[in-house]
């Protein structure tokens, strides 16, 4: 079992550099990390004009949008306490990068 651990860890920045490098520089969007990867169900950018939607792939995101302010909501998993982050700003041509996003686990 903890021979499968590691190989899964090593396995993500292959995948994070894949869906990075594939990203064509003119894109506009958000990407980032949820922890833990088992935790998320799904990822929304909201605006007043714009929803979109998108399910990770072992906890790693990227959506494309057009530039703007958005909500960014965490959809988690029972166990875990949604995110919300408030005022993200898509910019022309740029990937807006929000890192690893840490989810709170609900305590009983």
């Amino acid at each position: 079992m903890r021979h499968n651990n590691v190989i899964v860890w090593a396995f993500i920045p292959f995948v994070m550099m894949m869906i990075w490098s594939y990203t064509a520089f003119d894109t506009s969007g958000v990407r980032g990390f949820v922890i833990p990867a088992d935790g998320v169900r799904s990822v929304w950018l909201i605006s007043g004009k714009d929803t979109l939607k998108h399910t990770p792939l072992n906890g790693l995101f990227a959506i494309e949008s057009k530039p703007g302010i958005y909500q960014l909501l965490i959809d988690a998993l029972p166990g875990y306490k949604d995110m919300m982050l408030e005022r993200v700003i898509v910019e022309e041509s740029r990937m807006t990068d929000l890192g690893e996003l840490v989810l709170q686990k609900i305590v009983p």
